[in-house]
């Protein structure tokens, strides 16, 4: 019931910071039909978020762990145009979670980092839609205090895969698919392949304002040869999440706010299966911008490319 009304909170927090934006209703109201844009030279935009996530862990015979804390995230985004049809994008991602891990009354420091490093190259129509390949490295590194030592935990993804968008009047729908190979470590690694899934619906609102909606889903098959011996290791994760974005009308600057739940499970028959995990994150920032003057210029014909997010946890495979 409290991680309902948490995630209640949280979204009601998201939808007043949204119609508090939009309050500036004197800035650019949407026209439709959508303007043309023509793909701008360069594109690009830095943005700060804070927030906080609410983690728990199941772990066979084991109380319940809780795993919450704050959370720092920047974002760094760079696109530029080839020629009137080709483009480039580059996304650097760097967060950092200040993370307790609670259970039986014990609670335990377990901060984490994740960077991403991403890149993109399409052929985009800015009146019709885009269509590309993105590459793209996550690291994540998990150091659990136990009191008596630290145990470091950790998490490296490569992938490899395909994203197309499609553009019609105020909405934009966008889909990706990657293969994914990963390593996990701890006193020991194993590595696993497999593939995610992701997808959003944008909605502009007005120009300056946009609304979207997100989800994923991922499998990664471990080879556990190597480490446990026989057996077999199957982690299964899905996401889905909310996001406004409002751009002032006096500076390029737009504000955001964001909300999202993921579950993580691995089954399987070797040390560390039947583990589960539920996060819910809420976040607010700001991203400074260069180049499009507004959200849908953006969308339309500047950086609006994603990386794939995780919501896996590097203590678990």
């Amino acid at each position: 019931m409290r991680n309902k009304l948490r995630l209640a909170s949280a979204l009601a927090l998201t939808t007043l910071a949204s119609a508090a934006a939009a309050a500036d209703l004197p800035a650019r109201a949407y026209e439709a039909p959508a303007p043309a844009y023509a793909a701008p030279l360069f594109d690009a935009y830095f943005g700060l978020g804070v927030g906080y996530g609410w983690n728990s862990l199941s772990v066979p015979g084991s109380s319940s762990v809780t795993d919450n804390g704050f959370a720092v995230r920047g974002r760094a985004t760079f696109e530029a145009a080839i020629t009137d049809r080709f483009g480039v994008q580059a996304d650097g991602v760097l967060e950092h979670d200040w993370n307790s891990l609670k259970t039986g009354g014990a609670s335990i420091d377990a901060p984490g980092t994740t960077a991403t490093l991403a890149g993109h190259m399409f052929w985009r129509d800015p009146s019709v839609g885009l269509i590309g390949a993105i590459g793209q490295y996550t690291t994540q590194r998990s150091h659990v205090d136990t009191g008596g030592g630290t145990i470091d935990f950790g998490a490296d993804d490569y992938y490899a895969g395909l994203e197309g968008q499609y553009f019609f009047n105020n909405i934009t729908l966008y889909a990706q698919a990657a293969y994914d190979s990963r390593t996990f470590s701890s006193v020991g690694s194993i590595d696993g392949d497999g593939f995610i899934l992701a997808g959003q619906v944008r909605y502009f609102a007005m120009p300056d304002w946009s609304i979207a909606a997100k989800g994923s889903y991922g499998v990664i098959d471990y080879d556990t040869s190597a480490f446990f011996g026989a057996g077999s290791l199957k982690n299964t994760s899905w996401s889905a999440g909310l996001r406004s974005d409002y751009r002032l009308a006096s500076m390029p600057v737009n504000v955001f706010a964001e909300l999202s739940y993921g579950e993580n499970k691995t089954t399987g028959t070797a040390l560390f299966a039947d583990i589960s995990e539920k996060s819910t994150r809420a976040m607010i920032g700001f991203q400074y911008s260069f180049g499009s003057k507004t959200l849908q210029e953006r969308d339309r014909a500047g950086a609006s490319l994603d990386p794939f997010e995780t919501h896996t946890a590097a203590v678990t495979p």
